[in-house]
């Protein structure tokens, strides 16, 4: 059986709901994961996340046929759940763990964890994880946010642009300001510990 494309599952969604209720299920099943993970990436708490996944799904439910675009629906996902996260980040005023590295990109600079192909380089890269999780937690929250949504959640510019409602530029600009900050507050804190990657 030919799976069910997510546009036209939308379209069926939108057709039965509140009545019938199997579209959407559906639509639970098939993007529970990615909801929970992403959640769970930017909230570092299992439990929190199950939550946040669940009410992100009941906006779905609340608001899926006000979407005129079907097509869109993982890009609407997506950005409810990131601004739903964003949203329990600022109110518990938290820094998300790092949970993977954080790349230079094309544009701007990153950081470059070390790689744990041996005992001593994995002490450097979790001594490197903390020292980062330091810094982000002293950074001021729309700064974090930035380096949040690129470096952790890697979400495009433009994406990036849509969830926190500014322009490509002054995003860009956010992003990049935030990323010299956390490495003026990395070389304060731990001194030597970290290496700039270098823009390709």
């Amino acid at each position: 059986m030919k799976t069910e494309s997510p546009e036209d599952l939308v379209r069926r969604c939108q057709q039965t709901l509140p009545e019938d209720t199997r579209a959407f299920e559906e639509i639970v099943s098939r993007y529970k994961r990615k909801v929970f993970y992403t959640a769970y990436r930017l909230l570092d708490n299992r439990e929190e996340a199950e939550d946040y996944a669940q009410e992100i799904f009941l906006k779905i439910y609340r608001n899926i046929k006000t979407l005129s675009e079907p097509a869109t629906f993982e890009g609407w996902l997506h950005r409810i759940t990131v601004n739903t996260c964003l949203n329990a980040i600022e109110k518990r005023k938290r820094t998300p763990a790092i949970k993977i590295h954080l790349d230079a990109d094309e544009e701007n600079q990153g950081f470059d964890i070390p790689s744990k192909s041996n005992t001593e380089k994995k002490y450097e890269a979790e001594e490197i994880r903390n020292c980062l999780e330091k810094a982000l937690a002293k950074l001021e929250p729309t700064g974090r946010n930035a380096i949040v949504l690129r470096d952790i959640e890697e979400m495009s510019y433009e994406e990036i642009a849509s969830s926190l409602k500014l322009g490509l530029s002054a995003v860009k600009m956010r992003i990049h300001r935030a990323r010299l900050a956390v490495r003026d507050l990395i070389e304060k804190i731990c001194p030597g510990s970290w290496r700039a990657s270098s823009v390709r």
